[in-house]
């Protein structure tokens, strides 16, 4: 019966060891070595302890055995009982040879077990060391591209002022081409003026009393116009957003308002207000049209909402009705939610610094 014990646990450990080898190949990854380690161990543990158990179960087993057996030689004395005193050690002998053959078999795969410990260990210390090079790589290449980022952000806030720079420049430029049209428009009434009065002398009178009469009425109308000249002024931005979408531009001259995606996913902005305040005075408000949506692509994760009037006949986007988009010192751009929370903001300020105008005075020619 023990013999029978023995080799039926000697076949369960053998599928358990083989069970285990066969999840050893199987598993090659890092975290299936983390976890199997552990359970290797404890199987080691739990093996050795068994093995050291049968062993002192077994030693019990043959020294009771071979003490029972001298009793009872000694008790009876009898010549017949000579005969199983011989045989009885020869089974002891066998038994304790199987014993030594199960033990040799459990060491073998004690052996086996620790070899196998020994490169899963050596193949987590290799795996280990790649994963931190890439994790350094990875981290260099992440700083190199935060820079860049960085880099290039600064210089799109560069490009962005000098943007808004020209604009107002432009528009200076354009007041100072409207005064010099309606100064051209009073000299032009001045001309008017002239001619009745050449009208009004007679042909009687000498070439030299004609000339004389223009020059004094040309001489009496003078027109003093003060031009305005182009006032340095100082502008500052700021920007600011809860998730992917952002305001990323407040034309100067009150033409249009740019959102932009900067996610990575689809944004619906459908049902948002769009609101601008003129110096703490809502003057606009626009709902965003129902499926507008924002795409990924760099050629639609853009949208622009236009002034009246302002929108290219071939232009993307949305246009005011009836209104522009207001401007003035200080200038905030809010982009709500329809559940009235702030997704984005975009706060500009235009402020003059002081400067000398000249006065130019001209007359009718």
């Amino acid at each position: 019966m023990l013999r029978e014990e023995l080799e039926h646990r000697k076949k369960v450990q053998d599928a358990e060891l083989r069970e285990l080898s066969a999840l050893v190949q199987r598993e090659s990854t890092q975290e299936a070595v983390a976890v199997f380690r552990t359970e290797i161990m404890q199987v080691l543990r739990e093996i050795q302890l068994e093995y050291e158990q049968r062993l002192e179960a077994a030693k019990a087993d043959i020294h009771s055995a071979y003490e029972v057996k001298a009793r009872v030689l000694r008790q009876t004395g009898v010549a017949g009982t000579e005969t199983e005193g011989e045989s009885a050690p020869v089974h002891l002998r066998r038994l304790l040879i199987d014993q030594r053959r199960k033990i040799s078999t459990l060491e073998e795969a004690n052996a086996q077990l620790e070899l196998t410990v020994r490169e899963l260990r050596a193949l987590n210390q290799e795996r280990q060391k790649d994963s931190d090079l890439t994790k350094h790589r990875l981290t260099t290449e992440l700083s190199a591209c935060q820079a860049e980022l960085q880099r290039l952000r600064t210089d799109f806030e560069a490009l962005l002022d000098s943007k808004m720079g020209l604009e107002l420049e432009i528009a200076s430029y354009r007041r100072l081409i409207e005064h010099e049209e309606r100064r051209q428009h009073v000299f032009g009434c001045s001309g008017k003026v002239v001619s009745p009065l050449c009208d009004s002398i007679g042909p009687k009178r000498t070439a030299y009393s004609r000339l004389s009469t223009m020059h004094t009425a040309l001489e009496k109308p003078r027109v003093e116009l003060v031009l305005p000249e182009p006032t340095p002024k100082r502008i500052s931005h700021t920007r600011s957003s809860k998730g992917n979408i952002s305001i990323v531009e407040c034309a100067v001259d009150g033409s249009s308002v740019t959102l932009v995606n900067t996610g990575s996913q689809k944004e619906d902005i459908s049902g948002m207000r769009l609101m601008r305040q003129v110096d703490d005075r809502l003057t606009n408000t626009f709902i965003i049209p129902k499926g507008t949506v924002l795409e990924t692509d760099p050629s639609r994760r853009m949208i622009k909402i236009w002034s009246e009037g302002c929108k290219p006949t071939d232009g993307e986007g949305f246009e005011l009705r009836d209104s522009r988009w207001g401007t003035g010192t200080t200038t905030r751009t809010v982009l709500m939610a329809p559940s009235g929370e702030e997704k984005a903001a975009y706060t500009l300020r235009v402020m003059s610094q002081p400067c000398v105008s000249e006065r130019s005075t001209s007359s009718c020619t």
